[in-house]
């Protein structure tokens, strides 16, 4: 199999990163984290909407005595101002983020791959009686007790024929039931 991930970064880049984010998150104290009824609840700005917008303020810049007097023409100005540029910083980040996510989703599949490997190491070692081999498999295994979860020869089966597993039929992580 032909792995793309093959790269690791340097623990100074990735200390790097995450301070990074840290400033931007220190940088914008003010941003907010809805909740699911709250982000339903919002008259959200479409594309189709944002011509509204920009309308509105050249004729609120042009025409100051129209605006509302019950409402507060600086607080209108930050908004619209931290709307720009939070607009435009998406249009920056969506595209990182989604690199960011598809090499973590390839990355996890290629080392769920390399540990189907492992798995399947181990079980021929437990077979052929390796020392200490069948306590791995054995804990290794436990991972494949649910009844939709395929065995690792049925999952190896499914990449090789690159047919896409359903959501019944994928492997999850049972990590968190087996402490149980």
């Amino acid at each position: 199999m032909n792995y793309l991930v093959k790269d690791s970064l340097a623990q100074t880049i990735k200390d790097n990163i995450v301070k990074c984010i840290a400033q931007i998150e220190k940088d914008l104290p003010f941003l907010l984290q809805l909740e699911p009824w709250e982000r339903a609840s919002i008259n959200s700005v479409s594309k189709g909407r944002q011509p509204f917008l920009f309308k509105c303020a050249t004729y609120i810049d042009q025409r100051p005595k129209l605006f509302p007097s019950f409402l507060d023409k600086t607080d209108y100005r930050n908004a619209y101002d931290t709307y720009l540029y939070l607009h435009t910083l998406l249009k920056r980040l969506r595209p990182l983020l989604e690199m960011i996510e598809d090499t973590e989703m390839l990355a996890g599949a290629e080392t769920f791959h390399r540990c189907l490997a492992f798995h399947h190491n181990t079980k021929l070692a437990k077979k052929n009686g390796f020392p200490g081999a069948d306590s791995v498999h054995d804990d290794l295994a436990i991972h494949w007790g649910s009844p939709n979860v395929p065995t690792p020869e049925e999952f190896a089966d499914q990449l090789r024929l690159n047919k896409p597993a359903n959501e019944e039929d994928s492997p999850t992580d049972t990590s968190t039931d087996s402490a149980a």
